[in-house]
């Protein structure tokens, strides 16, 4: 298996890690309500999904979709690196 290489950068993943929390718990409040709509709950569920994906590449500083379309926001040989194609 491929080594996974940090593709997010530092700033990114702060605001990946708080925003992504956000989501997450607001999702839980919409989920909580028992007797909660339907569009509350799959808004609900959405966010809480998104959320912790938010979260998880935050904390772990890799996304496979950056790594798909090949960016990266993480710096590289000590340039800024804002949205440049990752070097091959």
């Amino acid at each position: 298996m491929a080594r996974k290489v940090q593709n997010v950068g530092t700033a990114e993943r702060w605001l990946r890690i708080v925003g992504g929390g956000l989501a997450a718990l607001v999702g839980l409040m919409l989920l909580l309500p028992v007797p909660a709509s339907v569009g509350a709950g799959v808004l609900g569920l959405a966010l809480v999904l998104l959320g912790s994906d938010f979260v998880y590449t935050g904390v772990t500083g890799y996304c496979p979709l950056y790594n798909k379309l090949g960016w990266s926001t993480a710096r590289a040989g000590g340039g800024p690196g804002r949205g440049r194609p990752r070097p091959r």
